[in-house]
């Protein structure tokens, strides 16, 4: 499903507001997953991008995107900058159980037009956690 064979280095918390957005950087500072892309709902796209300052490595290393779960602060700049920004990941991961909605359905709509691997996580209701190495941890 994901390949975790990497020793994560750092972690970036993107300042975001009330919305979730990480980085994960391997040890030769590569980007290697996008755990959540998300801004307030009411974010202009300009705002969007600006967040974005290192866009080219997005494009250059081509990481992972995992989505959380399906709440719009969680992946709103996706949506913002629509297929520009889905064509710099090299897959996919959401939650096997998405929502009929409007704003979800234009996201999966995005990762299909750009042909880029989409992985669906099992439906559970309990947290899992993958261990990417001793240090780091997603839930």
């Amino acid at each position: 499903m994901i390949n975790l064979n990497f020793v994560p280095e750092k972690v970036v918390v993107k300042n975001v507001g009330q919305a979730n957005w990480v980085e994960i950087y391997d040890t030769k500072n590569k980007i290697r997953i996008v755990f959540d892309m998300g801004m307030p709902r009411q974010c202009p796209a300009s705002m969007v991008k600006a967040q974005i300052t290192n866009i080219m490595n997005y494009r250059d290393d081509k990481p992972i995107f995992v989505l959380s779960h399906w709440h719009t602060d969680h992946y709103h700049a996706l949506l913002a900058l629509e297929n520009v920004a889905t064509q710099y990941f090299s897959q996919f991961v959401f939650p096997s159980t998405t929502p009929h909605n409007v704003t979800s359905n234009r996201l999966q709509k995005i990762m299909q037009s750009n042909h880029i691997p989409i992985s669906l996580l099992p439906n559970n209701s309990t947290m899992r956690k993958v261990t990417l190495s001793n240090n780091v941890s997603l839930y």
